[in-house]
């Protein structure tokens, strides 16, 4: 059910629904292995941890994305993407270690 809410909510936002409904049933299935229900169920801090995490990484992604599909990959790009995939790594760490 929420794979099918999210390909319909995106695909009316981007073109590139495709590789974000790819790039979440990935998340899904590497991140939260015994479900959505599951990751919830796990302690809170971790849960918060991951939360910003994978806003953090979703970030990076949608900039990278969304510059490649535009044809306009520039520095700026970069500058921000790269911060939040760093964040998103080390606030991964920290979930990990808040288990």
């Amino acid at each position: 059910m929420l794979l099918t809410f999210f390909s319909v909510a995106v695909a009316s936002m981007t073109p590139a629904w495709p590789m974000y409904l790819g790039l979440f049933f990935v998340w899904a299935v590497v991140a939260a292995p015994e479900g959505i229900a599951g990751f919830i169920r796990r302690n809170a801090r971790a849960f918060i941890f991951g939360l910003l995490s994978i806003f953090a990484w979703g970030a990076a992604v949608v900039l990278i994305v969304e510059a490649l599909y535009a044809h306009t990959l520039s520095g700026t790009t970069w500058l921000i993407a790269v911060p939040c995939a760093l964040a998103g790594v080390w606030l991964a760490h920290r979930m990990r270690i808040a288990r």
